[in-house]
């Protein structure tokens, strides 16, 4: 419910920015080629896992 709140003035107040000529699905994708990436992803899941792990 909060979110959905939130969503209004979050709306009106980000412009909108158009999407440059060269993007595509595709292309985005091809970040998870890059090692940092991935790197990124599994210290992000072990980060969380430890602390709900400490948690419970």
């Amino acid at each position: 419910m909060i979110g959905v709140i939130a969503l209004a003035p979050v709306r009106f107040l980000v412009k909108d920015a158009p999407a440059s000529e060269g993007t595509s699905l595709r292309r985005e994708l091809r970040a998870l080629r890059r090692p940092q990436v991935w790197a990124s992803i599994v210290m992000t899941i072990f980060g969380f896992g430890g602390l709900f792990g400490a948690f419970t």
